[in-house]
């Protein structure tokens, strides 16, 4: 939903993904990545900036919870080379998780101000996201 000058998002954790890491906050970014489209060209080239200057090679681990995050992040023609984590490796790399998530959220804020958003049933978000 849209609200004045700002966005209102919403992602839940289920049951059936408990098992996904971030699952219900990833929702929420997969979201904002397609209400990217919608935004002026200069906003979305200073979303992508903060996001490849601040992340770097970091923002593989995202892409790989946030496909949509790999068309965002395009430079030129040019995508950037995923590599391929496997879920125990992601669990052992949590504060460079949380580090990426706080980078990207500031990316969106910043395009999307005020931007509130909604997490429900949290009791299946799981041990790694709380």
């Amino acid at each position: 939903a849209k609200l004045t000058n700002g966005y209102f998002v919403q992602g839940k954790f289920d049951m059936n993904t408990s098992s996904e890491p971030y699952s219900g906050i990833c929702k929420v970014f997969s979201n904002l990545c397609h209400k990217m489209n919608d935004v002026p060209p200069e906003v979305l080239g200073a979303v992508q900036a903060v996001i490849g200057e601040q992340l770097g090679s970091e923002v593989d681990l995202l892409v790989h919870l946030i496909p949509e995050l790999k068309d965002l992040i395009l430079v030129g023609n040019e995508q950037p080379a995923v590599a391929d984590i496997g879920e125990d490796e992601i669990e052992c790399k949590l504060e460079r998780m949380r580090f990426a998530f706080r980078v990207l959220t500031r990316a969106f804020s910043s395009a999307f101000s005020p931007m509130v958003v909604f997490l429900g049933d949290l009791q299946w978000g799981g041990v790694s996201f709380l």
